[in-house]
Order: structure tokens, then C-alpha cells, then sequence
């Protein structure tokens, strides 16, 4: 069976459904953003990858993205200088 969050974390729980039932605005975002405080403590995030895109280059170079996110070095080309 898998972990049930009530039991690791009951803030998780506990909060948002207090905030349903809050009628200030301002009480209901302190009680929504100690939700995710409660929840971002308990739960730990690992990174299984990170990506790297040619999204921003000079003007003068111009490069080929492919679909697999790998650079092909023969397919840069760098032209004069602006």
C-alpha cells in the first residue's frame, strides 16, 4: 500500500480544508501557504534530470535544435560580427 499523506503530514490535510471554510481572504492565504510549508517539508524533491536548450544565442550564431535536446556541433554556425 502506498503511504497515505494524512499520516506523514496532517497539515496537508488540516489546513486546506480549514481555508474552504474561511471567509477572510487574508486568513485563508496564511492558512493555504502553511498547507504547502506543512507539505514542502515532509515531501523532499529530487531532481532526476535537467535540461539544457539553446533558447537564447547571439545574433550573429545560429544553431540547429533538435528534437532530442542534443547539440550537434558540425550544425553551429557563427557568422560576422553584428
Amino acid at each position: 500500500d502506498a503511504p497515505n499523506p494524512c499520516h506523514t503530514c496532517p497539515h496537508a490535510v488540516e489546513f486546506p480544508i480549514r481555508s474552504f471554510n474561511e471567509t477572510e481572504p487574508a486568513k485563508r492565504e496564511q492558512l493555504i501557504k502553511a498547507a504547502l510549508r506543512a507539505q514542502k517539508e515532509q515531501v523532499h524533491y529530487i531532481p532526476l534530470h535537467r535540461v539544457n536548450f539553446p533558447w537564447a544565442m547571439r545574433s550573429n550564431v545560429t544553431a540547429v535544435h533538435r528534437a532530442d535536446n542534443r547539440v550537434e556541433w558540425s550544425w553551429i554556425t557563427i557568422g560576422p560580427k553584428p
